[in-house]
């Protein structure tokens, strides 16, 4: 479908960028929802070809979609703070088990397979439409 600039739309047209916010979403979310069904148009805005989202085309999606809309607008990644504040607390709990109380004792080690582990076999279908067979093969 040819892009069509922004300013000839005859509704208000919100970028991808625009969108996200608005839904308080990341880009990617909307890119999966395109999947889903989202309708957005290719437009030309500020000389760069984007993808464009109309009213009359997002809002059946949205109130078909509300839910899953407004779980998604209410997740939130951690910041690097709150990462870094976890990873702190893991390390003086670590460090707190480490020590044993009579200290003679070295601190517990997870164990070590003795041999690789082996991938699963995935199963596939082999050969012609009246020959099939199951066979299993390493991925």
């Amino acid at each position: 479908m040819p892009a069509m600039p922004i300013e000839e739309v005859n509704e208000p047209v919100l970028t991808l960028e625009e969108f996200s916010r608005k839904l308080n979403v990341t880009t990617k979310t909307i890119n999966r929802w395109r999947k889903r069904g989202l309708i957005g148009l290719p437009v030309i805005h500020k000389g760069r070809r984007l993808v464009g989202f109309l009213p009359s085309l997002t809002d059946p999606f949205l109130a078909a979609n509300r839910e899953h809309v407004s779980r998604s607008g209410r997740f939130s990644q951690m910041t690097e703070q709150d990462k870094e504040d976890i990873l702190q607390r893991a390390r003086q709990s670590g460090s707190a088990r480490r020590r044993e109380p009579d200290g003679d004792q070295p601190p517990r080690r997870a164990k070590i397979w003795a041999e690789p582990r082996k991938p699963f076999a995935t199963p596939c279908v082999t050969g012609t439409a009246n020959t099939r067979s199951n066979r299993f093969s390493r991925p």
